[in-house]
């Protein structure tokens, strides 16, 4: 597979960690005040930290800016990115080097895609059951407070 494409493909890995990591936060929250919240909740905090520890693994979440690269450690798709540009635009072939590397990093991604793989094939699929289990719809509705007899609507 072309560098270029594995860049796409980890960039995409994290952004999934972080939407459904948004997911099970809000639901999570939404779920408090249901009969089994707590294990909801709970549920929901291992799969979280399972997301974050997979996204940090694949790209640097605390880089902002472009002197961000000094300030905090490099990541998988740093590495790949590196790579990448260190071959992009050489006339000549691909060094012995950067093979080597990019056969590394290929192992680590392979490990780190099957772990995330594992978050959201088991441990989400855990979390949703709980909401099966419980009977709580995919909406939550809040709670209405009864209105005072004396308000006309």
């Amino acid at each position: 597979m072309a560098l270029y494409d594995r860049i796409s493909e980890i960039t995409e890995a994290a952004i999934t960690a972080r939407d459904v990591r948004a997911q099970v936060t809000d639901r999570a929250a939404r779920a408090k005040g249901e009969a089994n919240g707590p294990a909801i909740d709970a549920q929901g905090k291992v799969v979280n930290t399972q997301l974050t520890a997979a996204e940090t693994t694949l790209v640097q979440p605390k880089k902002k800016t472009f002197q961000d690269v000094v300030n905090f450690p490099p990541k998988l798709v740093d590495q790949y990115t590196f790579a990448f540009r260190n071959h992009d635009g050489s006339d000549g072939p691909v060094t012995e080097g950067v093979r080597l590397r990019v056969a590394d990093l290929e192992i680590i991604w392979v490990q780190q895609r099957d772990a995330l793989r594992r978050v959201l094939d088991d441990d989400l699929a855990k979390f949703n059951a709980l909401f099966v289990q419980g009977g709580i719809p995919a909406v939550i509705l809040p709670k209405k407070t009864p209105k005072p007899a004396n308000v006309v609507p």
